[in-house]
């Protein structure tokens, strides 16, 4: 028996967007794993709703009723909509939402969804895919997810046909983000590098000048003679002091001598042969592979000053 989404939580507080998208939202059952480690909530509604939306009330879910608990929730939706939707205005208005699921899930099928091209033909749609060999390998994944979401999900009945259209030769829209990506990250590290240098050239002159102070308080001692013990406790903690500081000079790793080669942009030339990517079992120490880069993320680490930089590759 359905039940509305508010009413089955009546406890969960949404802002005004959020709350207007679950009003009309009707739940169909609410279960949970057997080791109680996820809940899962299915609804359905006669609207489309977008999964980030979905993601945002998992959260709000999870921290208002549940933060207790030691489980994650999950909102698997359902939607019926009306006889005007066909695969293509679908497409239109669900592309988005439909990526951004794809694109934490499979860096590949989320590539593969974004460089697509469609065409309706009654109730088959056709899709044209990037001809290359990871395409081939993923179409069989790829349509899965097509007729889980156009189907399953939403409701509809439609068919699938692939083919393939030949890649271009010059760099698309992706591959030129991702080129400045790297760019920027080089950059970024010999900016690094200068102020490391700088830092480490301050620290040197503040250590000279903590050793000539202890110098001088020698001298002055000496003219002084014989003077309080609470004095020369003092002097004694100030050489102590000066000796650590001297031991913890900065030291910034040295970066990579700058290949010629304008094709390098980070690093030396690679003579070495490359080891195909499957072959890369377990933790084998440093290897050389070659393939194409299908994304590049990075993350600052502010309170390190670091940058955590993941590259999603493929060899095909």
């Amino acid at each position: 028996m359905q039940k509305n989404f508010m009413e089955v939580f009546p406890g969960l507080k949404l802002n005004g967007e959020k709350k207007a998208l679950f009003e009309n939202v009707q739940v169909l059952r609410v279960a949970s794993t057997k080791n109680r480690e996820v809940l899962r909530i299915y609804i359905y509604c006669e609207y489309l709703i977008e999964k980030k939306d979905i993601w945002e009330v998992e959260k709000e879910l999870k921290k208002q009723l549940f933060a207790q608990l030691s489980l994650s929730v999950t909102i698997i939706e359902k939607f019926k909509l009306s006889a005007q939707y066909t695969a293509m205005s679908l497409l239109t208005a669900y592309k988005e939402s439909m990526l951004s699921e794809l694109h934490d899930y499979s860096p590949v099928l989320y590539m593969m969804l974004k460089k697509a091209k469609f065409a309706q033909d009654g109730r088959k749609l056709q899709i044209s895919l990037e001809e290359n060999a990871l395409s081939k390998m993923k179409e069989h994944d790829f349509l899965l997810i097509m007729d889980k979401v156009f189907n399953e999900r939403c409701g509809l009945d439609v068919t699938f046909d692939v083919d393939y259209y030949e890649a271009e030769e010059r760099e698309n829209e992706d591959e030129i983000i991702i080129r400045r990506q790297v760019q920027q990250i080089v950059s970024r590290a010999a900016l690094n590098k200068e102020d490391g240098e700088a830092f480490s050239g301050d620290e040197n002159a503040a250590d000279s000048q903590d050793v000539n102070d202890t110098k001088s308080a020698e001298k002055k001692k000496a003219e002084e003679g014989d003077s309080s013990k609470k004095n020369d406790k003092a002097s004694d903690q100030n050489k102590k002091g000066a000796g650590k500081k001297e031991e913890k000079k900065f030291e910034r790793r040295k970066m990579p001598a700058k290949s010629d080669n304008p094709d390098v942009l980070y690093g030396k030339d690679i003579e070495e042969d490359a080891m195909p990517i499957e072959n890369i079992l377990g933790e084998i120490g440093e290897v050389v592979i070659k393939g194409k880069i299908l994304d590049v993320e990075n993350r600052d680490i502010e309170k390190i000053g670091k940058t955590i930089i993941t590259f999603h590759v493929t060899d095909f």
